[in-house]
């Protein structure tokens, strides 16, 4: 056994600890915002680690070569489909947990208009209708 072997297996099993700790957070964390980023971080992370240490104890270089795509491909998607799962829980209405002393009690206000979408939500207020003087002055301005 070399030391490569044994630093492969090291980061082997610190990466498979980050990935139970992943799946710990499904279970305490109170909302889907939180439990989304416990999952996303350290499953990114805990996939990375087994990754490098798999390639670490690889005999061949393809094997190498297949382990850094598998990587590369993880850290283009993983970020990205938490993104639009997390992007799709907010526009469906899904609200974070706001008794817990981490989430801001302000979150709790009913949505008026998301910036993005521009549509209203949680709110039965006019799109047309201004709600302040400044945007007033500034559409007559733009007229």
């Amino acid at each position: 056994m070399t030391w490569l072997d044994a630093v492969g297996g090291t980061s082997v099993v610190v990466g498979a600890l980050f990935c139970l700790i992943g799946a710990w957070g499904i279970l305490v964390f109170p909302d889907v915002y939180c439990r989304a980023h416990a999952t996303s971080v350290t499953d990114t992370l805990g996939a990375g680690l087994v990754l490098v240490g798999l390639a670490l104890c690889a005999a061949h270089w393809t094997v190498v070569l297949k382990l850094v795509a598998i990587f590369a491909f993880l850290l283009i998607t993983g970020p990205a489909s938490e993104h639009a799962l997390m992007r799709a829980a907010y526009h469906g209405g899904v609200r974070a947990k706001v008794e817990d002393a981490w989430v801001s009690p302000s979150l709790d206000e009913p949505l008026v208009e998301d910036p993005i979408a521009g549509f209203l939500q949680d709110d039965d207020t006019d799109p047309d209708e201004p709600s302040s003087t400044a945007e007033t002055s500034d559409r007559e301005a733009g007229e």
